[in-house]
């Protein structure tokens, strides 16, 4: 693989949401390899990655050596978490993937050609981060999505949505803009006061419901109440002007209330027509709503937009287990 240089930064260990140290380490990114202080974690140890904010996530192979110190800021043996300095987070994020991502294409590449399939080998290029999509013994469709950086493109042509800021939910597993708020509260005993936040990544349906807690716990104390004015206020602004009724149609989707999000959902699809992430929202509406069989309808319609939606995918296969378990 063609060398792209190396990337040199500092950064620190994070465990329990808290830096393990006061001084920064060395850290450096090179085509072969990761280097964290004493650690060097070749890619193929690197299953998978997430930005959040000025820290990077790693999900790991069971198999990575690691030093003593690394090995005490797992989490389930098998995440860990740094926070980047000198550098973006989300441009080594983009580097490392870059590299995971054509490492993992040439070993499928080398699969196919040893079980004489060579013909069905085919890959894109994210238009957003650069990640190879391997879409090799897929069918063709109108929508590409890439796992790194969960953007959704049509294939050579042009981003449909970013996945720097429209993406599946952590918290309520809907599509929508994703966006980071501080959860804040003030609380008072006698003469001390005091106060604790959390930093939720969250889309805008769900920020709205962490504004009414908020800005509920706080009402007593008065103090906490700006800063709960303060995130529902961003979780309004700056929306895609054609997906700005989104955080609605999900909101009524998650209580089941699928006969009023679907005209919405349809608003929605004729600006961006079969887009993946908004049939899955829509099937999951039904599907709440206890109409299993439109539900899956969605679903299908979202695979035959885009054969690699991996979310969609996911979701199809947990339903199928279900069903077997039931039977």
């Amino acid at each position: 693989m063609q060398t792209i240089g190396e990337m040199k930064f500092k950064f620190r260990y994070v465990f329990k949401g808290q830096t393990t140290t006061v001084s920064t380490k060395k850290g450096k990114a090179t085509d072969q390899e990761l280097i964290l202080d004493k650690n060097i974690l070749s890619y193929d140890r690197i299953l998978e990655t997430t930005v959040r904010d000025n820290r990077l996530i790693f999900i790991i192979s069971p198999e990575a050596q690691l030093d003593a110190e690394l090995s005490k800021v797992l989490t389930d043996g098998s995440a860990f978490a740094i926070e980047v300095y000198k550098i973006k987070a989300s441009e080594l994020e983009k580097y490392i993937d870059r590299i995971c991502s054509a490492n993992e294409a040439e070993r499928n590449r080398q699969r196919l050609v040893k079980e004489g399939k060579a013909r069905l080998f085919q890959t894109t290029s994210c238009p957003e981060c650069y990640a190879t999509i391997d879409l090799s013994e897929l069918d063709k469709t109108r929508y590409v999505y890439c796992r790194f950086c969960e953007t959704i493109f049509v294939d050579r042509q042009y981003i449909a949505t970013s996945g720097s800021i429209y993406r599946v939910c952590d918290k309520c597993n809907m599509f929508d803009r994703i966006r980071g708020y501080w959860e804040v509260y003030f609380y008072f005993f006698v003469i001390l006061i005091g106060c604790s936040s959390k930093r939720r990544y969250v889309c805008d349906s769900c920020a709205s419901s962490l504004f009414y807690k908020t800005f509920f716990l706080n009402l007593l104390f008065i103090l906490g109440i700006p800063a709960s004015v303060y995130l529902k206020i961003k979780s309004l602004t700056g929306r895609d002007p054609y997906l700005r009724r989104l955080a609605k149609a999900n909101s009524l989707a998650q209580k089941g209330r699928y006969v009023e999000a679907s005209p919405i959902y349809d608003e929605l699809l004729n600006n961006y027509p079969e887009h993946p992430g908004l049939l899955m929202n829509q099937g999951l509406g039904h599907m709440i709503g206890g109409d299993v069989e439109i539900a899956m309808a969605c679903f299908e319609r979202s695979i035959e937009a885009c054969s690699n939606y991996i979310p969609v995918l996911l979701l199809i296969s947990r339903i199928s287990q279900a069903a077997e378990k039931v039977s």
